[in-house]
């Protein structure tokens, strides 16, 4: 009896679904990461979006430092959700972002996009996308350069040609202010703002509950060895100073790293020889197969790492030797040689033999 209830409700929960319920959705299709969130009036349920905690969020107090808006703030949730690191939201979560109001197109600060009002001591990501508009005529690259402390944090450009091109970065304020201008700019080559194209500049204060990656710091001109299999997935590198250099091995294979100007080149004078810009990243195949990425993030001091992507193959193994099985000879059988006897002879008196007689035929007196 009891088997054949469970076998019931098992048939039961096969077909029930919660779209079958009272007052409730009618199907999946076109819900894809939606949540799932009990009516206000608690008469059913129903998919929602994430604006729905977003407004929810809102109404408890949570919201950035320059406005509690809900569409910033559900795109300031989804921006945490989807980070790689760690997912953080609560009261010390606070952003400021800035928008610039029209095109500039003349080598300037460009002060729609600073800030003036950081806390020094506090760590802050500043994230921008600037939107470039070039005529294409070769030339030198149009560039927008961010400044802390009177040190360039990041930089953005365009090789003459127009498009949005974007940055992020981690910075530990030292000053309270973020200055941000232009470079090669005129009346051909400009960046576009508001109402054309969207420029903007954020800055986001870090957790303190958020755990910063540990720095590994060397001196210009040392060298610093990895242990691929057992070195970290991600390691964070600091060279102090300006225009400095420093050898990285890996698994055997040596590289030198160094920065020119606001450049990081890998593999300096080596084969694998590549120039990176401010966020840019370079993956490098080791001679055992392990494949590394390197990624550019500041100048001033040099800041760049080294990230594991995958590991070498696996070796073929070795194949299992069949011993050929020994083979053993067949006695030959030992022949017996045939003795042909020796005819005997009836001996007498007058006999001379040449041997001895075992016996003789007369008695020795």
């Amino acid at each position: 009896m009891l088997e054949a209830l469970r076998e019931m409700g098992a048939a039961v929960s096969e077909k029930l679904y919660i779209t079958g319920l009272f007052d409730t959705p009618t199907g999946y299709q076109g819900y894809s990461g939606d949540y799932l969130v009990v009516s206000d009036n608690e008469s059913g349920v129903h998919f929602t979006g994430i604006e729905k905690i977003a407004a929810d969020l809102t109404g408890y107090g949570f919201g950035g430092s320059s406005s509690t808006n809900t569409q910033e703030l559900t795109e300031q949730i989804s921006q945490t959700i989807v980070n790689d690191n760690l997912i953080i939201l609560d009261t010390d979560y606070s952003f400021q972002t800035k928008y610039l109001n029209g095109s500039i197109s003349s080598d300037s600060n460009i002060t729609d996009l600073e800030f003036t009002n950081l806390t020094i001591g506090d760590t802050y990501r500043l994230s921008s996308t600037v939107s470039i508009n070039s005529d294409g005529t070769a030339g030198d690259k149009i560039k927008v350069n961010y400044y802390h402390d009177g040190n360039k944090i990041a930089a953005v450009y365009s090789d003459n040609i127009s498009q949005s091109v974007s940055t992020s970065v981690l910075f530990n304020a030292t000053s309270n202010s973020l200055s941000v201008s232009g470079q090669n700019l005129d009346a051909n080559n400009y960046i576009e703002g508001n109402p054309n194209e969207i420029t903007f500049t954020q800055v986001e204060k870090i957790s303190d509950n958020m755990i910063a990656p540990e720095i590994i710091a060397i001196t210009d001109g040392s060298t610093q060895t990895f242990n691929g299999a057992t070195m970290a997935e991600y390691n964070y590198i600091k060279i102090e100073g300006e225009n400095v250099s420093a050898t990285i091995e890996i698994d055997g294979d040596s590289f030198v790293v160094a920065q020119s100007g606001d450049q990081m080149v890998w593999d300096q004078g080596g084969a694998g020889e590549t120039t990176l810009n401010l966020g840019e990243s370079h993956l490098v195949t080791l001679s055992n197969g392990r494949v590394i990425e390197i990624k550019f993030y500041r100048t001033g001091s040099l800041y760049f790492a080294i990230n594991k992507k995958s590991d070498p193959p696996a070796p073929d193994p070795t194949p299992t030797v069949t011993p050929t099985p020994s083979v053993t000879p067949s006695s030959t059988p030992a022949v017996t040689p045939t003795v042909t006897p020796t005819p005997s002879t009836s001996p007498n008196n007058n006999q001379t033999y040449s041997t001895f007689p075992s016996s003789l035929p007369f008695k020795l007196r």
